[in-house]
């Protein structure tokens, strides 16, 4: 998903440019469970800015009137929600921070939208179109799992370009692994703003604070 950094707030971060980042909190009233995590966030505004993911990271899971909503937060400003209702993807919510500056967005996705099958949502004049399917079926640490393979495209007032692989657990759809690239620019009052993201994420054994499934 992109990030946008503008406004006329960049003007003052160009002269006294700051980065910070911190932990993640832990989320109240929804099921965690835990992932071994390898990743990063980065910008090149303002010199440039990179967000390492801890090796251990979190998805919480909150019941909906229609069904749940996945939240990863590696970290207390950078998070991504899938909202399910059953088999249909709803909506994914994003949110980056770089200097002091929060991209927040909600993407609307269109009618048989899935985590299996892709999707195409929308936020404003952006639009991400994620094509693919089932590239087999895996057995990840014991667990029968269906691995699902997308690539992404993102048109409109951002741009760019990403994929997405899940092991989806065969029984109730549940991410056992996860993984993902993301590459696109913004338009911004100093330029295109650069944004690039990888990571890959492991369901781990249960550990304190964690509630395995």
């Amino acid at each position: 998903m992109p990030l946008a950094v503008a406004g006329v707030a960049l003007v003052a971060w160009w002269i006294f440019p700051k980065d910070t980042t911190a932990p993640a909190p832990i989320e109240r009233g929804a099921l965690t469970y835990a992932y071994t995590t390898v990743g990063f966030e980065s910008v090149n505004a303002l010199g440039g800015a990179r967000h390492t993911y801890p090796g251990t990271t979190r998805i919480a899971v909150h019941r909906t009137s229609c069904g749940r909503l996945l939240v990863w937060r590696p970290l207390r400003d950078r998070s991504t929600a899938y909202e399910l209702c059953g088999g249909t993807l709803r909506s994914i919510r994003e949110v980056h921070e770089f200097f002091g500056q929060r991209d927040r967005r909600t993407y609307r996705c269109a009618a048989g939208a899935s985590l299996r099958s892709g999707w195409r949502c929308t936020f404003k004049d952006t639009t991400e179109v994620a094509r693919g399917g089932v590239v087999g079926h895996e057995r990840v640490d014991g667990i029968e799992t269906v691995h699902v393979r997308l690539t992404t495209r993102i048109t409109g007032g951002t741009e760019g370009a990403g994929t997405r692989d899940f092991w989806l657990r065969r029984s109730d759809g549940f991410p056992i692994r996860l993984a993902a690239t993301n590459d696109n620019a913004t338009p911004s009052i100093i330029g295109r703003v650069h944004y690039r993201e990888r990571y890959e994420l492991e369901l781990r054994p249960r550990i304190a604070g964690a509630t395995g499934p």
